[in-house]
């Protein structure tokens, strides 16, 4: 039987998850669907805050035209707000049930097949993004606005592992960097401090009211981890040196850092520079499909070395500073994954509980199919098993008291996390937050 289609999908999946708010089950599906690619998306790109594909593409469409005064970069939005404020990523899908229409007087909805849905609010694009460093770097190849609140920052946009042909096989970093030098774009390969402090400052002059409280960095892994580290501690260093120029010494900026698995000396380096917690994505737990979906990962520092490294971040940075993210679904890709989803969610939340009890907070992004990936042209598993995992997720963070950790204190918001939905039970009921 067909699953049914327009609003009464999200009223199917709202009664068979009646627990999670209906924000969530809808961003969800939007997330796992994609958006429609339309003119009207074409238009709103041109003055909304932009997708630079910093580091990854997820657009299965065209991208749209390239912006003359942003080199190359194209006239696609990063992310909508519904009313409530929860942010939404738009990644084109045009095979998608979902589109956003323009209703007239500045008005945006947000359509499932032709019923509407939501009102959408587009945050405007901030000048800084088209400015320049000293040094002549175009600001938004240095960083990527995401939402009014976070500050994205990809120290390498490539991957040694894909040059020895053992990239993970879900990403597509290298392919979307060649992608969008054949375009033109300026993109930078790595960054430099002082283009990083000189953005960093250009970006929170913008920022009258101070809404920007987050940086985080990720990046491609080095087969050298401790070169890799070095990068990380350059531009921790840098960020903080924008922060005190423009705010002084007591503004609270939250800088997450996400490389591969570090060795404790990387890892203590990190934190002394000023890192506020660390997340080293694990990507898959079952030992047996993460070592065939990210061979590099498993030859170079293996699985068990990647837990390690996890875990002990909680020593470093402290209880919930410790991180890591998985891409839900992916433990499904086929020939090497479970073959139903009891099991593979089965696998993935006893990993989560692990990792909980430890003082380790999971969160997964759902599985795309990358443009370029070796997993491209692979079937995903439904909605239905998304809202299953993050239903998990959330029991066993309110289980293990993680909601009560840094990262989801206030001033946190909900519209860096775009594609993921762990910060908005927070941003819908705070009290989960309160010790």
């Amino acid at each position: 039987m067909a699953s049914p289609k327009g609003i009464e999908r999200i009223q199917e999946l709202s009664e068979l998850f009646s627990s999670i708010p209906r924000t969530i089950v809808m961003k969800t599906d939007v997330v796992r669907e994609g958006i429609r690619h339309t003119a009207i998306m074409d238009r709103v790109g041109t003055w909304a805050i932009p997708d630079t594909h910093a580091i990854f593409e997820f657009d299965h469409e065209e991208t749209p035209d390239a912006d003359p005064e942003a080199a190359g970069h194209t006239y696609a939005p990063i992310l909508f707000h519904l009313k409530n404020g929860i942010g939404i990523r738009v990644m084109y899908n045009n095979s998608s049930p979902y589109e956003i229409r323009y209703e007239g007087s500045g008005q945006y909805r947000l359509y499932r097949d032709s019923d509407p849905m939501e009102e959408v609010f587009f945050p405007p694009k901030p000048r800084w993004l088209t400015k320049r460093t000293k040094s002549g770097k175009l600001m938004s190849s240095v960083m990527e606005l995401r939402g009014e609140t976070c500050l994205y920052l990809a120290p390498a946009t490539f991957c040694e592992y894909f040059g020895k042909g053992m990239g993970c096989a879900f990403c597509n970093i290298n392919p979307t960097g060649e992608r969008h030098q054949q375009m033109g774009d300026e993109r930078l390969v790595a960054k430099r401090g002082e283009d990083v402090t000189d953005t960093y400052i250009a970006a929170t002059r913008e920022d009258p009211d101070n809404r920007m409280t987050h940086v985080e960095l990720t990046g491609g892994a080095f087969l050298d981890r401790d070169k890799e580290a070095d990068l990380y501690v350059r531009m921790v260093q840098a960020i903080k040196k924008g922060i005190e120029a423009s705010h002084g010494s007591d503004k609270q900026v939250r800088i997450t850092v996400a490389p591969q698995a570090l060795t404790e000396v990387g890892q203590r380096r990190i934190k002394e520079a000023g890192a506020s917690s660390m997340c080293h994505p694990m990507e898959v737990w079952d030992r047996r499909v993460f070592e065939a979906i990210c061979p590099g990962k498993a030859q170079n520092v293996g699985w068990e070395g990647w837990l390690e490294a996890v875990v002990r971040n909680v020593e470093i940075f402290g209880w919930g500073n410790a991180v890591t993210t998985f891409v839900g679904g992916v433990e499904m890709a086929q020939p090497w994954g479970f073959k139903t989803m009891d099991e593979a969610l089965e696998s993935t939340l006893s990993g989560f509980e692990y990792l909980a009890q430890r003082g380790v907070r999971s969160g997964f992004i759902l599985w795309r199919r990358a443009p370029g990936s070796r997993l491209e042209d692979l079937s995903r598993p439904p909605t239905e098993y998304a809202l299953r995992l993050e239903l998990g997720r959330h029991e066993l963070s309110v289980k293990y008291g993680l909601y009560r950790s840094e990262a989801y204190q206030p001033p946190a918001h909900p519209g860096c996390s775009s594609h993921r939905t762990n910060m908005d039970w927070v941003h819908l009921d705070p009290s989960l937050a309160l010790a």
